[in-house]
């Protein structure tokens, strides 16, 4: 079991320090009701293409989601009737969160209703670079 997630450990701490993804701001906020009305943001399109790269090339991963502290959110796979949805209330980020900085953890395992399945994450923070 070590091997496959030392895989997935890896993969994470790439996206945690892509350029593409850690200078990108102002993503769609999918928390609201009406969130699956409106349209994505150039943005999450571009972390969209991203994260479809990855998912044809590591065809065993499940999800990658990332989430903002402004309860942004961009994730594969595509969800354009995502709504209600606010990552800040998922384990995923809530371990991130209280992990030390920088570092990569594992959740526990949880529930995750819409799929009816039990899932564990590999999870890490990272700043978002605003550039001038």
């Amino acid at each position: 079991m070590k091997q496959p997630f030392d895989g997935i450990s890896q993969n994470v701490e790439y996206f945690a320090k892509e350029p593409r993804i850690t200078t990108v701001k102002g993503w769609k906020n999918c928390s609201g009701a009406d969130a699956a009305q409106i349209p994505d943001p150039e943005n999450n399109q571009r972390l969209q293409e991203i994260f479809d790269r990855c998912a044809v090339s590591h065809q065993t991963i499940a999800y990658i989601s990332v989430g903002q502290n402004d309860g942004g959110f961009a994730g594969w796979p595509e969800a354009p009737k995502m709504a209600n949805y606010d990552p800040r209330a998922r384990p995923w980020y809530k371990t991130a969160m209280a992990a030390a900085p920088g570092s990569t953890v594992r959740t526990v395992a949880y529930y995750w209703a819409p799929d009816d399945g039990v899932l564990v994450g590999t999870i890490r923070t990272f700043l978002v670079i605003l550039w001038p």
